[in-house]
């Protein structure tokens, strides 16, 4: 019996994680900003335009969202800490020529930001350059001032 009750109670706990996740990742701060070029974000690409950048659908996501709704891209994201360099909210990208690709999303007054992983595009844009994988050619940082809403 007693192994029963334990099944239950771990099951129980199991799914009120689940059902309260969703909830706790759509917290937090939303920043919006107008990005002037095309980038890249979880293998698509999306135009240049005003973008919203808020907590995703499930825990460890982000939402990347175009307000004129011409696209909108979920990516896992890992707690970045910023150690109080950013002064405002702000959008980081890595550059290699003509393409950007989305790496960071930074918070106002330096608080904690969101850390977006290289895409399999990126990797393979890295690869497939020879100056690149000898490490000869690092990518630009590239950051656009966004506003918290």
């Amino acid at each position: 019996m007693k192994k029963h009750m334990t099944r239950f109670f771990a099951l129980f706990g199991f799914l009120f994680v689940l059902a309260a996740a969703p909830a706790f990742a759509q917290s937090g701060p939303t920043v919006a900003a107008d990005i002037p070029f095309d980038f890249s974000v979880a293998n698509r690409t999306l135009p240049a335009g005003e973008y919203t950048v808020k907590g995703g659908p499930t825990a460890g996501t982000i939402l990347v969202r175009n307000d004129d709704g011409k696209g909108a891209v979920s990516v896992l994201a890992q707690s970045a800490h910023s150690n109080g360099e950013a002064k405002k909210a702000m959008l980081v990208f890595r550059r290699y020529g003509n393409q950007y690709f989305l790496a960071k999303v930074t918070y106002v007054d330096g608080s904690d930001g969101r850390e977006i992983m290289m895409s399999k595009t990126e990797k393979r844009l890295i690869k497939g350059s020879d100056r690149l994988a000898q490490n000869q050619v690092e990518p630009e940082i590239v950051t656009v001032i966004a506003t918290l809403q």
